[in-house]
């Protein structure tokens, strides 16, 4: 199984601070009432488009072709839901640094016409090798994403809530997040 930089809750937190950031990911088992249905969808996107190993859970480092991952952005707003961006697995975007694979993704995609149009936004992507604990990729992109929503909210918007999604291919289930404020 590869090896990821994966931190805890404390680490979370120090690092969102470090980036000047009031917010920090935290997982939740307060779900909406559409998450099983959201749950369903990642996994036909999954069972499509990832390796049988990643679904079956015998992911093997040594082989690259294992270690992608799929993500993407959905809306669900009145009861509808629309995907607002989806990336395939794309071979070229593994980046390995010795024998540990530390990236997988792709490039973050935020258009904020979505998020001022009101509506909840799910921000998500699979983890191939992990149980639902966040990297320091995972985070930076999560801090890069509180930006926009936060000053929209301030300027008043009606944005919905944020979710950021890791979804478990090995486990056909997902793990939630939410932003939360730093306490000082």
């Amino acid at each position: 199984m590869a090896e990821r930089v994966l931190i805890g809750t404390n680490e979370v937190i120090d690092f969102c601070k470090s980036k000047k950031c009031g917010y920090y990911p935290a997982a939740t088992n307060s779900l909406p009432h559409y998450a099983d249905f959201v749950n369903r969808f990642l996994t036909e996107k999954a069972e499509r488009d990832l390796p049988r190993a990643q679904l079956d859970g015998n992911v093997n480092a040594a082989n690259l072709e294992h270690l992608v991952e799929i993500g993407g952005l959905l809306k669900i707003k009145e009861g509808m839901m629309t995907e607002i961006y989806y990336a395939k697995p794309e071979q070229s975007m593994v980046r390995v640094e010795g024998d540990k694979v530390v990236s997988y993704g792709g490039v973050p995609f935020f258009p904020i016409n979505y998020f001022e149009q009101g509506g909840d936004i799910i921000d998500w992507h699979s983890h191939p090798d992990g149980e639902g604990n966040l990297s320091d990729g995972d985070v930076e992109h999560m801090i890069k994403t509180f930006t926009p929503v936060k000053m929209l909210k301030e300027m008043g918007y009606p944005v919905g809530e944020l979710y950021f999604v890791l979804y478990l291919p090995h486990k056909r289930n997902s793990v939630w997040f939410v932003p939360k404020k730093i306490e000082q």
